[in-house]
């Protein structure tokens, strides 16, 4: 009886796997590159986590390539190279707070050279734009923030995404999915925003501590 019955619960699952679409392959020679561009380290871990214990020894400040057969995306791009002569220019104080660490390996072309996407002699200089006010805040004028996404939403092609599209302060999980998101909703010709706009209003995800006398 117990024979018959891992038998005919297999025969399930084999119906169940074969009735599930094929997944999705990625195209042929694309690839995920994870580079540091330089290195924190020797800090208190409750400069970064609240409630965090003791220090962080080493935390690598990374960025991101993807390589398609269709092209190349680099984000969320780690240090300027002009940290590795001017850390204080580029950090100030919190330079020698966090312990950063960047050398000339560890410089964005010379990570890019390694994998062959560019030519090391190619490169002459490289610019960052400063934009000020970057981060998200919830006071002044913060308010009106809906009638911000009232005008967006009547956009049929603008999808607000991340930190500056949705003025909100996402995590990069969050500012992922967002992007993810908006792509399924461009795929499916859908227009409306309402979905992208639920995500990151759980309550209970944000960090919180609890203190008892």
């Amino acid at each position: 009886m117990k024979r018959q019955a891992l038998i005919g619960a297999g025969l399930v699952a084999l119906l169940i796997l074969a009735s599930l679409p094929a997944l999705a392959q990625s195209p042929a020679g694309m690839k995920l590159y994870v580079f540091t561009s330089g290195s924190l380290g020797g800090f208190p871990k409750g400069a970064l986590q609240i409630g965090g214990q003791g220090n962080i020894d080493w935390a690598p400040v990374s960025f991101y390539v993807i390589t398609h057969p269709k092209g190349n995306v680099m984000f969320d791009t780690g240090n300027n190279d002009k940290t590795i002569t001017d850390p204080d220019g580029w950090w100030g104080p919190l330079a020698k707070g966090f312990g950063l660490k960047m050398t000339q390996n560890d410089a964005m072309a010379a990570q890019l050279a390694k994998i062959g996407l560019i030519e090391l002699d190619d490169v002459l200089d490289g610019t960052v734009v400063r934009v000020p006010k970057a981060y998200p805040a919830y006071f002044g004028s913060y308010g009106e923030i809906g009638r911000v996404r009232e005008y967006l939403d009547q956009l049929a092609n603008v999808f607000p995404v991340g930190r500056n599209g949705m003025h909100r302060y996402n995590n990069q999980d969050h500012s992922m999915l967002t992007s993810m998101t908006a792509v399924e909703n461009i795929v499916a010709g859908r227009t409306d925003k309402a979905n992208l706009w639920a995500i990151n209003t759980e309550t209970e995800y944000h960090e919180e501590k609890t203190t008892s006398k």
